[in-house]
């Protein structure tokens, strides 16, 4: 009898106890409360792009390298104020295309870390010999990038001219070889491609933004020019038209 009662009690305990045969223990705060469970914050790190841009149709110009983040620039026209500092463009630096200029970039984040873009003000881009960009120094900077430069490149802000004397070059206008003006190359007015073209600009009364050697070769630089048989023809956005330029 006694047996038969144990037994009685431990089958009870048995129908008391949860079919789990476990429980789950909750760590509790000092108050005797369950806490909230937490939630990790994750932080997405800043990923810097180092680019180099380029001018387009300018294999004389160096390029410049620019380290593009979401703190350095906050949107896509800011990174094209910044480089129309520091690219010499008649209007600046209003498209950024690949190498081939295939399309334009639009955003910061079509932007890939170690590759070159062309910089252009408008959206024709002229392929550049990345090759012979990357071989060339410092580019030939106008007044107003020297003075961006000046703080971050003390020493070598603009390469020296090559003149070493005044000489003089006629400059035709595009397609009318009677209209031609004399032209004083000097220090003053070849510290840049660019100043160069704006100051034909004024010269021949009309925008200059090509210069063409008398037999229709692209003169792509100043010291194209420098080096030029002494005769080139001004030209706008139009091709090479050709004439009698004597």
């Amino acid at each position: 009898i006694d047996e038969l009662q144990n037994s009685l009690t431990f089958l009870t305990k048995m129908n008391d106890t949860p079919s789990t045969g476990f429980s789950i223990i909750h760590p509790t705060s000092s108050e005797g409360q369950v806490p909230p469970p937490r939630h990790l914050s994750l932080t997405h790190p800043v990923v810097a792009k180092r680019i180099s841009f380029y001018k387009s149709g300018d294999p004389q110009f160096g390029g410049v390298r620019v380290v593009v983040n979401p703190r350095s620039f906050k949107s896509f026209d800011a990174l094209l104020d910044n480089l129309s500092r520091k690219v010499p463009l008649p209007f600046g630096v209003r498209n950024i295309s690949p190498p081939r200029g295939r399309h334009s970039i639009t955003r910061l984040e079509e932007l890939e870390d170690g590759e070159s873009y062309l910089c252009s003000h408008g959206r024709k881009v002229q392929p550049v010999d990345l090759d012979k960009a990357r071989r060339r120094p410092r580019p030939w900077l106008s007044s107003r990038a020297i003075s961006a430069h000046a703080q971050s490149h003390p020493v070598a802000v603009a390469a020296p001219s090559m003149l070493r004397a005044p000489r003089g070059l006629v400059v035709f206008r595009n397609g009318d070889p009677k209209t031609r003006r004399a032209v004083l190359l000097s220090r003053r007015v070849t510290q840049s491609f660019e100043a160069f073209l704006q100051h034909l600009t004024e010269v021949m009364q009309r925008p200059v933004v090509k210069l063409y050697a008398t037999d229709g070769s692209r003169v792509p630089s100043l010291q194209a020019v420098i080096l030029s048989s002494g005769a080139v023809v001004a030209a706008g956005k139009e091709p090479f038209k050709p004439g009698n330029y004597d």
